[in-house]
């Protein structure tokens, strides 16, 4: 089976992504945020009625899937998708035959 991505490996582009940059993106910070004011609330006593907890996850939640989709739709999105998944199966593959 050839693979018909060019690039570096699957394993290269996760070694050599930078780590800073995985950590500051928005959607993370996003996720990390509303996880840390439910935490806060809860530590520190606050009752918080579901309509609270609604009104602190769904603008999390909302902006997180808006900016995948966004993503997702970039040119040359789904063909990159595509080369890593190919590139992992293949990996994967000659990971299990070298067993």
């Amino acid at each position: 089976m050839t693979n018909r991505f060019s690039g570096p490996s699957f394993k290269q582009i996760t070694n050599d992504y930078d780590r800073n940059r995985r950590l500051l993106s928005r959607k993370w910070l996003t996720g990390v945020g509303t996880a840390g004011a439910l935490v806060f609330c809860a530590v520190a006593g606050i009752e918080l009625s579901p309509a609270h907890c609604a009104a602190i996850v769904v603008p999390g939640v909302a902006y997180i899937f808006g900016e995948s989709w966004v993503d997702g739709r970039m040119p040359g999105a789904r063909e990159l998708s595509q080369a890593i998944v190919d590139a992992t199966s293949t990996e994967d593959n000659n990971q299990v035959q070298n067993s």
